[in-house]
């Protein structure tokens, strides 16, 4: 019983942690130029249009920015693999301070340069919250959780093999709460601007709390 909680337990934290994601991808599409700040693909690509304009500036910033996300996830291994910290709870206190900054920083400010809070955290949350029951299934971008949910059923209808409905199941659930977060993103952004940012603290709490749970039997 106890492990079948745990288990619950770390699922329903994982689809937390996805909202989270959807919900910061919505917010730095639509207040910082279009960038989004929980991968590196676009801010790649950005930045070899950027050299092929001999904008060196931009490039300079954009290499920053991946500076920035490498970084993090170096800390991240560091700390989880060689120091006893609570890790799943020293992200969610990170999160809240880089949260906390992005509200703060004018939408003036260079668009990249306002997301090195978010790539910080976000790259952050990807090396502590990576999957749950046993599946790699990344909180912060899609693609490869899109494509494992298509996979999963298409498996699962040939092959009728539970293991592929489970998959596609936590796949899909996954999917749909980083879609759920994102529409909240929007939402919050409309509402409250570059301050809705702080609408992002509720999923850190109810991740907390989700934490904090300890079942007696």
């Amino acid at each position: 019983m106890k492990i079948f909680i745990q288990k619950e337990r770390d699922t329903a934290l994982h689809y937390n942690m996805s909202l989270l994601g959807g919900f910061l991808g919505t917010y730095t599409l639509l207040l910082r130029g279009g960038n989004f700040g929980s991968a590196q693909t676009g801010n790649f690509l950005e930045t070899m249009i950027s050299l092929s304009e001999k904008n060196f500036a931009e490039v300079g910033i954009r290499i920053g920015a991946a500076v920035v996300y490498a970084v993090s996830l170096i800390i991240s291994y560091i700390l989880t693999n060689y120091s006893k910290t609570n890790m799943k709870k020293l992200v969610l206190i990170v999160e809240a301070i880089g949260l906390c900054i992005a509200a703060f920083i004018p939408l003036s400010a260079d668009p990249v340069l306002a997301l090195y809070p978010i790539f910080a955290i976000m790259s952050f949350q990807w090396g502590t919250y990576s999957g749950s029951k046993g599946y790699n299934s990344a909180s912060v971008f899609m693609t490869n959780n899109f494509k494992q949910s298509v996979l999963g059923w298409t498996r699962f209808f040939f092959e009728h093999d539970p293991k592929e409905k489970e998959k596609a199941c936590l796949y899909t659930t996954t999917v749909v709460s980083f879609l759920i977060g994102a529409f909240l993103g929007c939402i919050s952004v409309y509402q409250w601007g570059r301050y809705a940012a702080f609408a992002g603290l509720l999923p850190l709490l109810t991740a907390w709390i989700i934490l904090s749970y300890k079942s007696e039997k």
